[in-house]
């Protein structure tokens, strides 16, 4: 089991990455680690697997099959393409 802080930080991530949860409004709120997703804005692309998530959902880490790890905020206008 995973020591959580006060402040809701856990995780794998150096101890600040808040726990994934559910019941996110965000258009990511189905995301979870693990899943295979490809996120485009414009003519970006970026794909991976999801190595982590906020709580809210409101950031998520993916990382390429290359090992390049990018943070997304989802008022960035990245959309998860089906």
């Amino acid at each position: 089991m995973e020591d959580t802080s006060e402040s809701g930080f856990a995780g794998k991530n150096s101890g600040k990455l808040p726990l994934a949860g559910t019941g996110s409004t965000t258009p990511w709120g189905r995301l979870e680690e693990g899943h295979d997703v490809v996120l485009e804005h414009g003519n970006h692309r970026f794909a991976g697997k999801v190595d982590a998530l906020t709580i809210d959902r409101n950031i998520i880490w993916v990382t390429s099959n290359l090992g390049e790890r990018r943070l997304f905020h989802s008022s960035d206008g990245y959309e998860v393409l089906p």
